[in-house]
């Protein structure tokens, strides 16, 4: 299901992910998103869908409960890249900042848009 169907959808939050490779050679360098749905309350469920257009679609994930970073938990195990740049997100409840240090360690920028 796309996060944009899911139940309850309150608020959402949006991430570009930017190539700088390509950025430097004069495209755009957008190649994904990361789309978040956030719950009416702390303790609801929050739900990720991180698209790439590469080989890995449309990625889901979901964490639900309080006092810890549901972002980067919903975002947890989720495959990124291409062109030997591939990685995994190891990132559980550790915030958006060490996101956008994986990203930025293969060639990636990650950019709040929402």
């Amino acid at each position: 299901m796309e996060i944009e169907r899911r139940p309850g959808l309150v608020s959402v939050g949006a991430y570009v992910i930017v190539d700088l490779e390509d950025r430097k050679s004069g495209m755009s360098g957008v190649v994904g998103k990361i789309l978040f749905s956030y719950p009416k309350d702390d303790a609801g469920v929050l739900y990720a869908s991180m698209y790439f257009t590469g080989n890995y679609g449309v990625q889901d994930g979901k964490a639900s409960g309080f006092g810890y970073d549901k972002e980067s938990t919903a975002i947890n195990g989720m495959r990124f890249g291409a062109s030997g740049r591939e990685f995994v997100l190891d990132c559980r409840a550790r915030g958006m900042d060490v996101v956008r240090e994986q990203f930025a360690t293969h060639g990636y920028s990650l950019v709040r848009v929402i």
